[in-house]
């Protein structure tokens, strides 16, 4: 799959909820808070949230999927058509990581370690693309920082996101075409001004 240009695509912090919300669904939304809380440590509150990467996931191989990359770190991001793909995906990772399990059942110390253990961040005492060495003090300020957010998520209302469809390139071509038409009909039919 192509690489892309990485783009900038920020939510305020109640429309990511919502975002995120739907993409649990109503059977699994006591994980929210938790969930959110991960996202907005990986995405700078959503404010650096790039082509709809929710968690910052990344591929193994970018030859299946749509990528981009951020600066020199060595890691190919996946990148997402909508808020909703990549909402969709980042809990798809969690779900196979086995962490969601653990949002679920609210338990932060389960969350932690499933993170640790899936090796999010890299193996511990390996370096990382990045060239820098991953250690335990990282996985635990990264916990750490996700449970002092939850509270804050916990009492915040979502917000359905409401955001205007920019025309896609082929939208564009076909008004394009159609305002030509139209203007060859009113020129045609005596509507193009004096005579």
């Amino acid at each position: 799959m192509p690489q892309i240009q990485a783009v900038k695509t920020p939510l305020t912090p109640p429309q990511a909820l919502g975002v995120l919300a739907s993409a649990l669904g109503p059977s699994r939304a006591v994980a929210l808070p938790m969930v959110a809380a991960q996202s907005a440590s990986e995405t700078d509150h959503w404010r650096s949230m790039w082509n709809w990467s929710f968690g910052n996931v990344t591929t193994a191989n970018p030859s299946k999927d749509t990528f981009h990359t951020l600066g020199k770190n060595g890691l190919f991001y996946k990148s997402f058509d909508s808020p909703e793909n990549g909402a969709s995906e980042y809990i798809d990772a969690l779900q196979r990581r086995g962490i969601l399990d653990c949002a679920l059942r609210r338990d932060m110390g389960c969350y932690a370690a499933k993170i640790a253990a899936s090796h999010y961040l890299g193996f511990i005492g390996r370096v990382a693309p990045d060239g820098k060495l991953v250690t335990q003090q990282q996985y635990d300020t990264y916990a750490s920082n996700i449970a002092g957010l939850v509270r804050h998520f916990e009492s915040m209302t979502p917000e359905s996101l409401q955001r205007a469809q920019a025309p896609t390139p082929k939208k564009r071509s076909v008004m394009l075409v159609l305002s030509l038409a139209l203007g060859a009909v009113a020129l045609l039919s005596g509507g193009g001004g004096d005579r």
